[in-house]
């Protein structure tokens, strides 16, 4: 299996991206927002299968809208624990994109640390969106 860890480390040294490890029990306290907020059962994963109330739109490059979003905010990333533990901050929806373009193709999720919005994209190439990012989504026109 890749490693999740070292493709961020290495895209984000390689790009002169910078990239934060959060503390576990800071995504923790998190990941329970998420769960109180945008899903329908208790955390388990894949998460984009228990949203209670999400919009959708399929496109092999969907991910990349995640900076039109995103903006110039700080944003988490972070994965299926079966792929990687850790969930990382970004400074902007463009650094988001710049390392996944460096990465293989991977299920992951982004918040902010308010969790005012909950946005995923899966294997199945389709970007889910809850909470402030799903009107959004609605409207978007790629």
């Amino acid at each position: 299996m890749w490693n999740i860890k070292m493709q961020i480390l290495n895209a984000s040294k390689s790009l002169n991206i910078i990239v934060k490890k959060m503390e576990d029990s800071i995504k923790e306290k998190i990941l329970m927002d998420v769960r109180e907020k945008y899903l329908k059962t208790d955390i388990k994963y894949p998460l984009w299968e228990r949203l209670n109330d999400a919009k959708a739109k399929s496109d092999k490059q969907a991910w990349r809208w995640a900076e039109d979003f995103v903006g110039n905010e700080s944003v988490l990333i972070f994965f299926n624990p079966t792929d990687e533990k850790s969930a990382y901050l970004l400074n902007s929806g463009k650094d988001v994109v710049s390392i996944l373009g460096e990465m293989y193709s991977i299920e992951f999720y982004l918040t902010d640390l308010e969790t005012s919005y909950f946005l995923c994209f899966n294997h199945h190439d389709v970007l889910l969106a809850s909470g402030e990012a799903k009107l959004w989504l609605e409207e978007y026109k790629n």
